[in-house]
């Protein structure tokens, strides 16, 4: 049963083993100039439609360096803070409210990961994952990633009578 004319809602609402296989989409990002920012851009666009199943946040950061880190989906990489205000927003509810993708702050030395766990389905326009580094003190370092798939187009027939 083809279910591609779906919407992104009605397929999230199929079980998870109906999704393809999942990959993780990354940025790494150093920054080495305090008061500065940095921009990085993932070597792959997220599928289209999507399902994000994990954000993961590393950031190996040591004594006197840290950073404040945001990131979006985009067709290009961001060249400036109001190109990265403009990035669509992935997570809306999580970190500090700010102007476009909001903001995940941090004060605190040493080495943090973070996993988030979710089902977003959205569309993306063949967008890629960008990532905002603003340096606080010393060298900021962060690794943002998110887990991945493709939403289903194709249905077994035996779910044919069963429409979600």
């Amino acid at each position: 049963m083809d279910v591609s004319g779906w919407s992104v809602d009605q397929r999230m609402r199929l079980p998870d083993w109906c999704f393809g296989n999942r990959e993780l989409i990354g940025v790494y990002l150093a920054n080495a100039v305090p008061a500065t920012f940095t921009y990085g851009i993932s070597d792959i666009p997220l599928p289209d439609p999507v399902c994000i199943w994990e954000m993961q946040i590393l950031v190996p950061e040591t004594v006197a360096n840290h950073g404040n880190y945001r990131a979006g989906l985009a067709a290009v990489i961001p060249i400036n803070h109001a190109q990265m205000d403009a990035a669509q927003e992935i997570y809306p509810y999580y970190g500090v409210p700010h102007a476009g993708p909001n903001l995940i702050q941090r004060n605190a030395y040493g080495w943090t990961t973070i996993a988030v766990r979710f089902r977003k389905g959205m569309v993306t326009s063949g967008k890629f994952l960008v990532v905002e580094n603003e340096s606080i003190l010393g060298t900021s370092r962060i690794i943002f990633s998110l887990l991945v798939s493709g939403l289903p187009t194709n249905m077994a027939g035996w779910l044919a009578h069963n429409k979600v």
